[in-house]
């Protein structure tokens, strides 16, 4: 640990000190908040034991823990999810009784951890969000367009301290109707005057909410009260058009369709991804939004983690994007005849036999993806990184 000692990880006690891995990689953030016994047990075992109980202890240096390093990548998705839930579900719950201290640190360190996630390999972070079948909607909603909106500022030029807001209202532009996104969920009925009403002022709950927790940065609260806004005026809750809509807000507002879209629900199928961003694309096309080029030239009508049939049978999961949109790199794990494969093998979509010919709906996928077999992290330094953005 950069400071402090194994005995100062407590549950429910925002960290004062970064947490350092074995090979001095930033684990946590300050004011990082553990969520509970177990996942406190998860850390320690991941930072280990300096065998020195002194003030000035060397900074920890974790064993090796029991599954490979080549999962840490996923150790640390898991973290980002309870990391939010705790915080949200903090948030939930409070009143003058328990109040939520230090809630944008604790927003700005779950941002730190996606932006390394993403450090790592932009393609892993987008696909496993993705395929992620477990995380309840309200937290894997808003992970989805972080880390997308992370993958595609990048080839905005922002830096990775202007990023950070973005991140940060992405991560919070429902928190004022959480319990509501929950019971929607399951609803099969149509919204009620109420829920609607609620939808249609929560970008001003949102913001309001935001600003007593705390925030006090301009860019997350503008991002907050315009993410559904639209360039065309059309949007709420001020009908802002054109440049009125700031950068942020306007890629936020087009991630947050585009995952919605490749969401179940009760009363839907998730759309497929080549169909919701033809969607995408036929709405905004006539706006002359900026970020819409970038956002499906970065991300393709086949982004990670999409299940797909090829020209020659074969079934596959795209691990990366390609040079082309329609074009990704596909780890095929079905054989033509229906079986599953004992290896995975990578295909190159390029090639007139590897075409990607559809996606797989969901309900169609009738085997186990295991992520870390799709994503074997012992490639990422010789490949991933080639096809990060």
């Amino acid at each position: 640990m950069n400071g402090g000692r194994q005995d100062d990880l407590v549950v429910g006690v925002p960290l004062a000190y970064a947490v350092a891995d074995k090979n001095g990689r930033r684990l946590l953030s300050p004011g990082y908040v553990i969520k509970d016994e177990q996942e406190l047990n998860r850390i320690r075992e991941l930072v280990g034991d300096s065998g020195d109980d002194s003030a000035d202890a060397p900074q920890s240096r974790p064993r090796r823990i029991s599954r490979t390093q080549d999962c840490e990548p996923f150790d640390l998705f898991k973290m980002i999810q309870r990391s939010l839930d705790s915080l949200l579900l903090s948030v939930v719950n409070s009143d003058s009784d328990h109040p939520v201290f230090d809630f944008p640190d604790k927003v700005v360190a779950i941002c730190g951890m996606i932006q390394r996630l993403c450090n790592e390999n932009e393609d892993l972070a987008i696909g496993v969000t993705f395929l992620d079948k477990d995380m309840r909607y309200t937290i894997k909603h808003p992970i989805h367009v972080a880390i997308i909106c992370e993958a595609i500022a990048k080839g905005m030029a922002y830096s990775q301290e202007d990023r950070m807001p973005m991140l940060a209202a992405a991560l919070t532009m429902n928190i004022s109707m959480i319990e509501l996104q929950e019971e929607m969920q399951f609803q099969s009925a149509p919204l009620s005057q109420y829920q609607k009403s609620v939808l249609l002022e929560h970008p001003v709950a949102d913001h309001k909410l935001l600003q007593e927790l705390g925030v006090t940065d301009n860019i997350w609260l503008t991002a907050i009260l315009q993410h559904h806004e639209s360039m065309d005026g059309s949007g709420y809750p001020r009908g802002l058009s054109g440049s009125s809509v700031t950068p942020q807000s306007q890629l936020i507002s087009l991630t947050d369709i585009y995952t919605a879209m490749l969401s179940s629900r009760t009363y839907r199928a998730p759309m497929p991804s080549n169909g919701a961003m033809k969607k995408i694309f036929m709405a905004n096309k006539k706006l002359g939004n900026v970020e819409l080029e970038l956002f499906v030239k970065n991300l393709g009508i086949y982004p990670p983690g999409t299940v797909v049939r090829l020209q020659n049978g074969e079934i596959g999961v795209v691990k990366y994007r390609g040079e082309k949109i329609d074009q990704p790199i596909v780890q095929a794990l079905v054989n033509p005849n229906g079986t599953l494969r004992y290896s995975p093998q990578l295909r190159n979509t390029m090639a007139v036999e590897y075409k990607v010919v559809s996606p797989i709906p969901t309900k169609q996928i009738n085997f186990v993806i295991n992520k870390e077999h799709v994503w074997d992290y012992r490639d990422f330094s010789k490949q991933g990184g080639q096809k990060s953005r």
